[in-house]
């Protein structure tokens, strides 16, 4: 999936009953724009300057906190220092 478009990823993950990892803020956009409940999304921020065992860990770390709601449908913004979650769709 390195190679795929956004969209195609979107598509994806819907049809797979998946929750899409990024670090790209294009794609809770995307979410906005086609009005989706779902993918849920993990949207990783502030984690560049990161390496890739900490962004495992920090997922890792999170993760149980949030099933329930990512298994709803919600963006969750997650960045070494805060949690939020938004309930799709986005309006």
């Amino acid at each position: 999936m390195l190679t795929a478009s956004d969209p195609e990823i979107f598509d994806f993950a819907v049809a797979g009953h998946h929750v899409a990892v990024t670090a790209d803020s294009d794609f809770p956009m995307l979410l906005a724009l086609r009005r989706a409940e779902s993918p849920s999304v993990i949207h990783l921020r502030h984690v560049a300057e990161l390496r890739p065992d900490d962004h495992a860990q920090l997922l890792l770390a999170n993760l149980p906190a949030i099933t329930a709601d990512l298994e709803r449908g919600v963006v969750a913004s997650l960045s070494p220092t805060r949690l939020a979650i938004r309930d799709l769709p986005i309006r």
